[in-house]
């Protein structure tokens, strides 16, 4: 997955709609594929500035379509407030989920063969 950025055009409820069906439309491909682990590579929420109620509550029911598997989530330029630094982004908001994991350090994956470099990570951060 990636680039969901929800809350576009205003938090409009049509995209809204969008993302949630495209999320079940993900769910009953990744069921048919025994698919386990999602990885969002960018771009989860659409503005740096604010989240409206709406929004959120539409990423928390992507999250419980999803819920059945792991999900990786690498911040994005519109996930973060900084353009040169990750510490201050939106997916703080969905630290607690038990199956989700949120790369906004340059590190290298639990099993040393994915290297996550977020926005913002300099050249001599990789690995």
């Amino acid at each position: 997955m990636g680039d969901l950025h929800l809350g576009l055009s205003k938090g409009s409820p049509i995209f809204h709609d969008i993302a949630i069906k495209y999320a079940e439309w993900v769910d009953v491909e990744c069921r048919k594929r025994n698919i386990q682990q999602i990885w969002q590579v960018g771009d989860w929420y659409h503005s740096r500035t604010a989240i409206d109620l709406p929004t959120l509550h539409c990423s928390h029911k992507i999250l419980n379509i999803l819920s059945p598997r792991l999900i990786t989530i690498i911040p994005g330029n519109h996930d973060v407030w900084l353009n040169d630094d990750c510490e201050v982004n939106s997916l703080s908001l969905i630290k607690g989920h038990t199956n989700v994991t949120i790369y906004d350090r340059p590190r290298l994956s639990v099993n040393g063969e994915v290297f996550f470099a977020p926005w913002a990570t300099k050249l001599e951060e990789i690995q």
